[in-house]
């Protein structure tokens, strides 16, 4: 499913070693992007348009200087088109994914959660909406800094520890290919 695509894709950019420290601190990157990738899902092309803003802090002493938080600031608007009649859905999502309370035993590998707060929805060439979820997707991470005080390291796939608010593309009967299949054909 594309949400859990685009999820990834945000997991990514933590995992390169964007992190969190215990209290705010000095901005040391605020970067825009934005762009368009062609994909193809369920047997239909699409088209993922993204745009957003991510945000490094710099670290502080409570964290042995060592772990930098990382928030992005996501946008995008995904189309699959049926190529033989012309009908589409949109899968559309804004949201925040920020990380959280890291902890140290050692000073190097922390421990911390990301929060990835929004909504999504899916509409079909009609305008009708066929799916809404928002709230909060909540995963923990194990992230090890390498100990030499700059952002970057090697992190640990994410771990889906809650789902809060309307998610009904997380229920294990969720049939994503065969909603887009009954909207567009």
């Amino acid at each position: 499913m594309r949400r859990q695509l685009a999820l990834a894709s945000l997991v990514v950019l933590a995992l390169v070693g964007l992190t969190t420290p215990a209290r705010a601190a000095a901005p040391l990157d605020n970067t825009r992007y934005s762009g368009q990738e062609p994909f193809t899902d369920c047997g239909f092309d699409g088209l993922d348009t993204y745009w957003g803003t991510t945000q490094v802090l710099d670290t502080n002493p409570s964290l042995s200087g060592q772990f930098f938080r990382f928030t992005n600031r996501y946008n995008f608007r995904d189309t699959l088109t049926n190529p033989a009649n012309g009908r589409y859905v949109v899968i559309s999502a804004s949201g925040v994914f920020k990380e959280l309370q890291p902890k140290t035993t050692d000073g190097r590998v922390f421990t911390y959660i990301a929060h990835d707060s929004g909504r999504f929805t899916i509409k079909d060439s009609a305008g009708h909406l066929l799916v809404q979820e928002s709230g909060v997707l909540t995963f923990s991470y194990v992230f090890d800094t390498l100990g030499d005080g700059a952002p970057g390291g090697i992190g640990s796939d994410p771990i889906l520890v809650r789902v809060s608010g309307p998610h009904p593309t997380f229920a294990p009967d969720f049939d994503f290919c065969g909603l887009v299949r009954s909207a567009i054909g």
